[in-house]
């Protein structure tokens, strides 16, 4: 398994540590350079950049700056500044995209009659169960980045990703592709895999087929949530 964000953070530190110790004034450092340090065989450059943008107080500056949607690369390149580091503010800026402030899961999120109990409930479409997610996540002081189909979850472990199963047209997937789909996109530079999905109890009676040592082995839980936007993970 790679070094993770707290491991990248706490090469940082020892690093502008022995810089101030010889008399240096800045310290500048590649993604490139850090992962040779802490690489133990897989690729963790969005952990590395991640942590690199964590470590900057304010005045620090982004010499080479990633492009592209990942915003990752090894050519990217911070200069810290050594002086009043214990003084200085953090110039981090969590990415907390796709929830605009004052926005409400009933002005977004669509309804829809339950056929069965002609109850009004919530759709469980991209965007109701997005801003449930957001939701739950702030409230955890975790940041993140709302994408295409995921949300990837900055935490002190490292990289989170979180699939949407949110409602689409066609033909409905089974619990195993579901799980299937998330296997197929594991990366080694992901610390852990959750899959928010319409909170049913075959799907919890699924999950709870699944094996153990599978679940802790590749750190996949599942988020299951409600009608009413809460949701709750199951390990």
């Amino acid at each position: 398994m790679g070094a993770k964000i707290a491991d990248y953070k706490a090469l940082i530190h020892k690093l502008k540590t022995e810089a101030v110790n010889a008399g240096e004034t800045q310290l500048e450092c590649t993604a490139k350079e850090l992962m040779e340090k802490l690489n133990e065989g897989n690729a963790t450059l969005i952990t590395c950049c991640s942590a690199m943008r964590q470590c900057m107080l304010v005045e620090d500056e982004v010499l080479v700056s990633p492009s592209g949607k990942k915003n990752v690369s090894t050519k990217m390149k911070i200069r810290y500044y050594l002086h009043d580091l214990d003084s200085r503010e953090s110039a981090y800026v969590p990415k907390k995209r796709g929830r605009k402030t004052g926005s409400t899961l009933k002005r977004t999120s669509g309804m829809k009659r339950n056929p069965k109990t002609g109850k009004i409930e919530a759709k469980f479409n991209y965007s109701f169960m997005t801003e449930a997610l957001a939701g739950w996540l702030e409230r955890q002081n975790l940041s993140y980045e709302i994408r295409e189909n995921d949300v990837l979850v900055d935490t002190q472990q490292g990289q989170w990703l979180i699939q949407i199963d949110y409602e689409k047209r066609g033909k409905k997937q089974t619990f195993n592709s579901k799980m299937y789909s998330l296997i197929k996109v594991m990366d080694p530079s992901i610390e852990k895999y959750s899959i928010l999905m319409e909170s049913k109890i075959s799907s919890k009676q699924e999950w709870k087929l699944l094996s153990d040592y599978m679940k802790k082995k590749l750190n996949i839980t599942l988020l299951f949530i409600n009608h009413q936007g809460k949701v709750k993970e199951y390990r």
